[in-house]
């Protein structure tokens, strides 16, 4: 019988297999292998063949398969052993193509004004402070921070480690550079109003300090700001500063470098690419590249999305995400620190001056249907001017009765053979009536006129006559809220992350340019937001903010109906992406540098 061979095998691989079990089964296959236990010994290896050569035909062939299972058992426990003791770590690579609505004219801190600009701002421009997911501050190009007793200076140093893209290091005439750009009137920076009253000074190359006329909580948002470059921007003219080619080919200190823009034939970019910053003082990002296509709507955006062109949409409409999840698509959602109401203005319709009809009118609110129906459930419903979820204690129902009982208190009476409510006084010919009636403007966007109608159906059930006034957006700033011509406004009111009430309640604020729409006046609330505002201490501002809040509940100065969700469709593959209190939509990318795409696996002994 010829001898085992690799060549014996290729030549005629059945006549192999069968010569192979003859030997095996005949005892005689241990003896072709002796010479192994020369290179490799095994314990025990000649009683074993010792033994198998003493074993009858069916001995053996058990023996054989008894010591297939063992072999094929041993395999498997080992990979099962290895595969406990491996874990899947992040690594660098992959790519995210990220859609976004609109189209960005500056990637520039000092003056990005949209959403597209603050995408991409966020993407490339790093500020001395970064927001963190759970509402606190951490430093990021700032080495430290300290703060005076008093509150009115901010004494920061920078990290020696934090570069641009250029690798030129960030220095304390890059901040100063920074902020006097935004300051400085003829730019017209939408951050100017942030810094008023604030004065900035180099102590050092790495150090700034901030000093503030005045103590102002909030203060430590500004420091989130991006920083540019001085030595890249230093010999652009005031005049030319919006004009400059550096509002695209940005060069930042972000997890992200703009590294090509793509223009289509009327020269608006279309598509702008972008590398991860190696130095980035953040730590590199593990997504290696992210590129950014530009949609002129959100339709347009979500068909894309839905080709499957880009991977990623911010922004969407609560319609958009519901029919998203239908199709599998990952959504990440995190409520926005804004708040959504029904407005009262009682220089256009004097109902409004009785608090019972103010009251009945918060109490009858549907902030249940307009939130699981008109907003599909992105949105929670509050009852206050701060994002703060209300759990409803009282069925809708049962605050309809109430409302009721309150208008009857006060005098409103259901008209005879009319669906509405009315109040007479006085009699004869000096009697008037006064009817419950009165109009809600709006803007002309889907999800507002759903919550508008919703309201308008609820208040005609308890007795009101309620017509609806939807305007253009732009109309609807201009005209309408600027010159305060409405006599009730379905609004909305960001109040950001250090939730400061001041612009929108303070009775200074009543007036255009002021933010408070429903032109509120009350002394006791005037000085409870300049304490809140002068305050860093937690505990007081909690104490603060609770006294407000009862002062607004007595006064009802508006219908607190909702705060909504920012919703992001992001595919499952891209993980670590976490949304929790972000201010606006482009702070979805607060911590981008740590989303990853790529993992390695590694034992477990050596994952920290």
């Amino acid at each position: 019988m010829p001898e085992l061979s690799q060549n014996s095998f290729l030549d005629n691989p059945k006549n192999f297999w069968r010569e192979f079990l003859e030997k095996l089964l005949a005892g005689k296959l241990f003896d072709r292998l002796r010479f192994l236990e020369k290179t490799i010994p095994v314990p025990g290896g000649t009683t074993v063949r010792r033994a198998y050569r003493l074993f009858s035909l069916t001995e053996r062939i058990i023996f054989m398969i008894l010591s297939v299972v063992m072999v094929i058992s041993a395999v498997i426990l080992i990979f099962r052993v290895n595969g406990a003791l491996l874990a899947g770590v992040p690594a660098h690579g992959g790519t995210l193509v990220e859609g976004i609505v609109g189209t960005p004219r500056f990637i520039n801190p000092v003056l990005a004004i949209t959403d597209a600009d603050k995408d991409l701002t966020a993407l490339v421009f790093s500020g001395l402070l970064r927001a963190k997911p759970d509402g606190t501050y951490e430093n990021l190009l700032a080495y430290s921070l300290e703060i005076s007793a008093d509150d009115k200076t901010y004494f920061v140093h920078i990290k020696k480690d934090a570069y641009f893209h250029d690798d030129s290091p960030v220095t304390a005439d890059d901040i100063i550079f920074t902020i006097n750009r935004i300051k400085d009137p003829n730019i017209k920076s939408p951050q100017r109003p942030n810094w008023g009253g604030v004065d900035v000074e180099k102590t050092d190359d790495y150090g700034v300090t901030f000093r503030l006329s005045a103590p102002y909580a909030p203060f430590l948002e500004n420091l989130t700001i991006g920083i540019l470059p001085k030595h890249v921007w230093e010999k652009v003219q005031t005049d030319e500063f919006q004009w400059s080619d550096l509002n695209l080919d940005a060069v930042g200190a972000g997890p992200y470098d703009v590294r090509e823009v793509l223009r289509n034939s009327g020269g608006i970019p279309s598509e702008i690419n972008l590398r991860a910053f190696p130095n980035f003082v953040g730590g590199e990002p593990y997504i290696t590249k992210i590129k950014t296509l530009f949609y002129n709507n959100e339709e347009k955006a979500v068909s894309a999305l839905l080709s499957g062109d880009v991977d990623s949409l911010g922004g969407i409409s609560p319609e958009t995400a519901e029919s998203l999840i239908k199709r599998d698509f990952n959504i990440e959602t995190a409520t926005l620190p804004r708040i959504f109401a029904l407005f009262f203005n009682q220089n256009q319709n004097k109902i409004f001056a009785d608090k019972n009809v103010r009251k009945a009118l918060a109490l009858a609110a549907p902030r249940e249907t307009i939130v699981s129906l008109g907003l599909k459930g992105f949105a929670i419903a509050v009852n206050d001017p701060l994002p703060i979820e209300d759990k409803g204690s009282i069925s809708y129902d049962g605050r309809l009765k109430e409302a009721g009982k309150l208008l009857d208190s006060a005098g409103y009476k259901m008209a005879s053979g009319t669906p509405y409510r009315v109040k007479i006084t006085g009699k004869g010919k000096t009697q008037v009536a006064t009817k419950l009636a009165f109009s809600i403007a709006t803007a002309d966007t889907s999800d507002l006129k759903a919550v508008a109608e919703k309201l308008a159906e609820s208040y005609k059930n308890l007795g009101f006559n309620v017509s609806l006034n939807i305007f253009e957006t732009g109309d609807l700033q201009q005209n309408v809220i600027r010159e305060r011509k409405y006599e009730t406004l379905l609004f909305g009111e960001v109040v950001g992350r250090e939730r400061d009430l001041f612009p929108f309640w303070h009775s200074s604020e009543r007036l255009d340019p002021g933010l408070n729409i429903a032109l509120y006046t009350n002394s006791k609330v005037d000085k409870m937001l300049d304490n809140l505002r002068k305050t860093s201490n937690t505990s007081k501002q909690q104490e603060i903010l609770a006294s407000l809040l009862f002062e607004f509940k007595l006064d009802a100065p508006a219908v607190f109906l909702y705060a909504p969700k920012y919703i992001y469709a992001i595919p499952k593959r891209v993980k670590r992406v976490i949304l929790q209190n972000v201010n606006s939509g482009n702070e979805r990318f607060l911590a981008v540098s740590d989303w990853y795409i790529e993992t390695d696996t590694v034992w477990k002994l050596f994952v920290r």
